[in-house]
């Protein structure tokens, strides 16, 4: 993962030209991604050329782009051309991917995640092919986080093969284990990636925040180790401070995108700009 910055670097990314490969810009934004996602879904790869992450999952997506022959659009856009799109999207750090259905995002994540995480991702909304049709659609363990469901989600990452640091960080946090987070960030410190240097500043935050407990703060800080993450949006919003604001947006990268996410987001937005 990637911080966004301004820049003006931009080559001519190789996904461009490809069949069901699309490169979108604020001029087109609206007809590629917005219109078309009313008849098919369309996923939107937030990337920069500055971006060492974002040069691994790129080609991942295309190539699942290739191999869904229409199935679903990838549209490519560069975060250091378009800084108010993406800003108005929400985007923080790249690469992000988001995927749109019916006019609107649905869902998404951050970071370069396993192609077959992406797979995952994809079987979730994309329509399958008919030799996949006998395979059940799994539910991921990335959209329980966004809708809150931390138990279950700590649930099927217990079953599964993969256990991929980043997820299991952002469990612990969501679950509200910071003492046992805080052995994974002290041992993954030295040497981490931007993904997970990124990831760490933000439970370093929330944990800072949790120990310095404040009367104001009282009720934030007991809902979130209950895992009663609605709540704790709830509240954060309802005194939207600097140091606040900060903590909702960390909760938000922490919880993924999602529906539940989404509403926030989406509220969080029209408070600011109101």
């Amino acid at each position: 993962m990637f911080l966004i910055g301004k820049g003006s670097n931009k080559d001519g990314h190789n996904s461009v030209g490809k069949n069901f490969v699309i490169e979108v810009d604020e001029r087109n934004f609206e007809e590629e991604v917005i219109n078309k996602s009313l008849n098919v879904p369309v996923l939107v790869d937030v990337w920069s050329t500055r971006c060492v992450p974002c040069r691994t999952l790129g080609p991942v997506l295309e190539k699942l782009a290739e191999e869904g022959k229409g199935r679903f659009i990838l549209t490519k856009l560069d975060a250091d051309q378009n800084q108010e799109l993406i800003m108005m999207m929400g985007v923080r750090s790249v690469p992000t991917v988001i995927l749109f259905k019916d006019g609107k995002p649905v869902d998404g994540f951050t970071g370069a995640i396993p192609e077959n995480e992406v797979r995952k991702f994809l079987a979730k909304h994309v329509p399958m092919a008919e030799s996949d049709e006998e395979e059940s659609e799994e539910v991921n363990v990335e959209k329980l986080l966004a809708e809150g469901s931390v138990k279950e989600a700590r649930k099927l990452f217990e079953e599964s093969d993969d256990k991929n640091i980043l997820l299991e960080l952002r469990i612990l946090m969501l679950e509200g284990e910071t003492k046992k987070a805080k052995k994974i960030i002290d041992s993954a410190k030295d040497g981490a990636d931007d993904s997970l240097g990124e990831l760490i500043s933000v439970c370093e935050r929330w944990i800072e925040f949790i120990e310095n407990r404040f009367a104001d703060n009282s009720k934030i800080i007991d809902a979130f180790q209950k895992n009663e993450l609605r709540c704790v949006l709830d509240l954060l919003l309802e005194k939207l401070d600097q140091n606040r604001k900060r903590l909702f947006l960390d909760l938000l990268l922490l919880m993924g995108r999602g529906e539940l996410s989404e509403e926030y987001r989406s509220k969080f937005a029209k408070l600011v700009l109101s």
